[in-house]
């Protein structure tokens, strides 16, 4: 029998390789659009990754204040893509938001829209 993590641990154990697969793409000097599906073995990531940047336009967007996440949990994939506004005075302020879910089969809509709406607002 496999044993859970607390939730809090699971996303520590996805967030070290996730920061350095960001910081080698930033080393490769290539996109981080591009860097991610160049290494992108996964054809489920792959397609939420590429139906969220086509939706945000992310290839038309070059000096803006954006950025890219992906990840997989429990069979679901999902990515989004997000363009902010800083000022140093408040901080930021999200601008556009964009988010690609899948996640199979289908059993409970209401239950799966509390989930993906959940998942943007705690991250």
């Amino acid at each position: 029998m496999r044993r859970l993590l607390p939730r809090h641990r699971r996303h520590h154990k996805q967030f070290r390789p996730r920061m350095f697969y960001g910081r080698t793409g930033n080393l490769s000097q290539s996109r981080p659009l591009d860097f991610r599906l160049n290494h992108c073995d996964n054809p489920r990531l792959r397609d939420v990754i590429i139906a969220v940047t086509d939706r945000f336009n992310w290839k038309a967007r070059r000096k803006q204040a954006i950025g890219l996440a992906a990840g997989f949990e429990k069979g679901s994939y999902v990515a989004a893509c997000v363009e902010v506004i800083t000022d140093p005075k408040t901080g930021f302020t999200i601008k556009e938001f964009h988010m690609a879910y899948e996640c199979g089969a289908i059993l409970n809509p209401t239950n799966l829209r509390a989930q993906v709406e959940g998942s943007i607002f705690k991250g």
